[in-house]
């Protein structure tokens, strides 16, 4: 089920609060997953809300330290990650050019 407008911000702050909770105890999210019967995996993305979240607004970024880089799209209201490319060679670059300008120009830095 995907919410929208003021029920999806309501349930991530409910998720919000949860995840605070669980900090405030020191549990894990292994130990917090075991309890409610789920997969480490699973209830980490209940807690960040990409269950309910319908992901339509995406923030693009590059992320890396050395090669390889990846260029990757960030849901804005869950903070749910996707991998768009791997970015390797120069081909690779140049082929994502027009995303990579983007994203250099958000942060006010060019293409060297």
């Amino acid at each position: 089920m995907k919410l929208y407008g003021d029920e999806l911000d309501i349930e991530l702050a409910k998720r919000k609060v949860a995840k605070d909770i669980r900090k405030e105890e020191r549990k894990t999210l292994r130990a917090r997953a075991k309890e409610l019967e789920m997969d480490p995996s699973e209830y980490c993305d209940w807690e960040r809300g990409s269950d309910v979240c319908p992901h339509e607004e995406y923030e693009k970024s590059l992320v890396g330290i050395h090669r390889p880089f990846f260029l990757m799209k960030t849901c804005i209201k869950c903070g749910k990650p996707n991998i768009i490319a791997k970015l390797e060679t120069e081909e690779d670059w140049d082929k994502h050019r027009d995303e990579l300008d983007e994203v250099f120009k958000k942060r006010n830095t060019t293409i060297v």
